[in-house]
């Protein structure tokens, strides 16, 4: 059997080379944070992170298989769930924290900031244009697929509609992605919420 120092999990030959075994083969990615591979009896690995909290305990988060994600992009998303998890663990993020209150609280800056008229009509371009399920959901809880599909469906598609009124569909749905996104990078600079992963990809 292959001592430990030939153990290997970022190469494809490595991978091939490991025995298959329930608890995966650890790759350390920094101090109290390391990229696993579990190796299945059919041949192919999953990827998992795992974080070890302050108080030494581990948190694990599956990445998905080496098919899909090489070693380098099975690091990034595990780089990516670190800081999300670490900024959680540290404390001062609010989980349960929803768009519609990132939305109030934006206003509010805005109005102590920059005055009443610079504000109006900021939240309204927004709550006007989402549903109250996505208001209602968790910050913390928002896929960058989620943003996407609500930016891309106010954009005027089809014949009935000419180009002018395309781009100017376009230019408005813009504008208001920007709005979205300062409210809640307003709330990640506030410590309210942990990461901006999710709309940072939008």
């Amino acid at each position: 059997m292959a001592g430990k120092d030939s153990i290997r999990i970022d190469t494809k030959a490595g991978r091939r080379n490991l025995t298959p075994r329930t608890s995966p083969y650890w790759h350390k990615i920094a101090t109290r944070k390391h990229l696993g591979a579990r190796k299945l009896a059919d041949g192919s690995c999953r990827w998992i992170a795992r974080l070890t909290t302050p108080d030494r305990k581990y948190l694990y988060q599956a990445l998905g298989d080496d098919a899909e994600l090489d070693f380098d992009a099975a690091s990034d998303a595990a780089r990516d769930w670190f800081g999300d998890t670490d900024a959680k663990v540290a404390g001062g993020a609010d989980n349960k924290y929803t768009l519609a209150q990132a939305i109030v609280d934006y206003d509010a800056h805005i109005r102590a900031s920059k005055g009443t008229k610079a504000a109006d009509g900021i939240a309204g371009r927004l709550t006007n244009h989402l549903s109250d399920r996505m208001k209602g959901k968790a910050v913390a809880d928002l896929t960058t697929r989620e943003i996407t599909r609500w930016h891309n469906n106010q954009v005027r598609s089809g014949d009935e509609w000419t180009d002018d009124q395309i781009r100017a569909s376009r230019d408005t749905a813009n504008r208001r992605l920007s709005i979205f996104k300062a409210c809640l990078n307003l709330a990640v600079r506030n410590g309210i919420v942990a990461s901006d992963t999710a709309w940072r990809r939008v």
